[in-house]
């Protein structure tokens, strides 16, 4: 049998339906002890800027796992297509499927027709599959290229919100960096200059943030070409140990040496073959 809300047309607005079922299932969570899942701490520093002849992408490479570092050489600049890549801040898995998802879209777009991608489109395809999910995608993005209308840098917030500027940082460094921007940015920078201003940037998220470190990693993408620069920096270089604590036998002297003998008998004995299928 038919019920009548079936056909009751979509109500707009938000709803708020499971806020008394979450907070019965905290209540009884409570009560037996355990704790509902919290959200996953993340740590990254990505940034973007818009140069004289293109754009400036930077990441640092650590990855992390709570507390420890699960990867020192992680690779956070990724493609969307020949002339757009992204930077990605957030759960690593959820940035690398986020992106390979769009640069799979966008790669048939621009095969229907025929054209160049555009910034722009690849921008309201992340925005517009982040916001559906409402924010349970973990993807903090900085999306910069330069197509036929100029060079151009997004932030992607992981709730699908975007914002264009000359010079965009995401990640938990990314007031560190922004920082940099803040004080050393200027319009129409020379590519050297603007690739040492983000180097600059990022090393400040690295040494001023926990949760970035590792290496210096940059994207230069002009008109004509693109230079991915992996590593461009190493930031944290290894020290190189001063002294040898490596010494012969007999440099300390042995004050006193007392052997115990220990008087055992063996009352059993078995072997054992070890299952190796």
């Amino acid at each position: 049998m038919a019920t009548p809300s079936v056909n009751r047309p979509p109500l707009g607005g938000f709803s708020f339906e499971n806020c008394k079922r979450n907070a019965h299932i905290e209540g009884e969570a409570s009560k037996v002890g355990c704790s509902l899942p919290s959200a996953r701490k993340t740590g990254t520093t990505i940034c973007g800027m818009v140069f004289k002849g293109g754009v400036v992408l930077g990441a640092d490479t650590r990855a992390t796992e709570g507390m420890v570092v699960a990867d020192k050489n992680c690779s956070k600049i990724h493609y969307i297509s020949p002339n757009i890549y992204c930077c990605g801040a957030g759960t690593a898995a959820d940035t690398e499927m986020t992106t390979q998802l769009i640069s799979s879209n966008l790669e048939l777009h621009a095969l229907n027709t025929g054209r160049q991608p555009r910034v722009v489109t690849a921008n309201r395809m992340l925005q517009q599959m982040l916001f559906r999910h409402q924010g349970h995608i973990g993807a903090a993005l900085v999306l910069g290229g330069v197509d036929f209308s100029g060079s151009h840098v997004y932030s992607i917030y992981p709730h699908g919100s975007t914002d264009k500027l000359p010079y965009v940082t995401m990640g938990s460094g990314s007031l560190a960096a922004m920082a940099v921007f803040e004080d050393r940015y200027k319009p129409d920078m020379e590519e050297e200059e603007a690739k040492e201003l983000v180097r600059d940037a990022i090393a400040a998220g690295i040494f001023n943030d926990l949760g970035s470190g590792g290496n210096i990693d940059l994207c230069v993408i002009t008109k004509d070409k693109v230079d991915y620069l992996r590593p461009h920096y190493e930031a944290n270089q290894k020290g190189v140990r001063t002294g040898n604590y490596k010494y012969k036998r007999g440099t300390t002297g042995v004050l006193t040496k007392v052997v115990q003998p220990l008087n055992l008998e063996v009352v059993e004995e078995t072997i054992q073959t070890m299952d190796t299928s």
